[in-house]
């Protein structure tokens, strides 16, 4: 006679974990993350990048001032006074604005 052996029974479905809750700052508000506060740029962002002032200063063949490169690259996207602006892209102040 041969014995049957019923096969073992199925393991117990695993139980969904509990989704993680946030955790919170002292306040009580979600902890800010380096992507909470720079988040990702989108993928077709286009990245324009400028001479540093450094740069600008060593090279004496160039004409451009880094305040028209970002002009150029800003145009499109700012509107922005730039008189308020050297050429270097340094804000302008007055003798008696500094004094305060």
């Amino acid at each position: 006679s041969s014995d049957i052996v019923a096969p073992p029974p199925p393991p117990p479905s695993p139980t969904p974990a509990a989704p993680e809750e946030p955790k919170l700052d002292r306040f009580g508000l979600p902890i800010a993350t380096e992507d909470t506060i720079f988040p990702p740029l989108p993928p077709d962002t286009v990245l324009i990048p400028a001479t540093s002032s450094f740069q600008m200063k060593q090279t004496t063949t160039t004409t451009t001032t880094i305040l028209e490169e970002i002009r150029d690259a800003t145009k499109d996207h700012l509107g922005i006074d730039y008189s308020y602006f050297d050429e270097f892209g340094v804000e302008k102040t007055t003798e008696r604005e500094t004094r305060r």
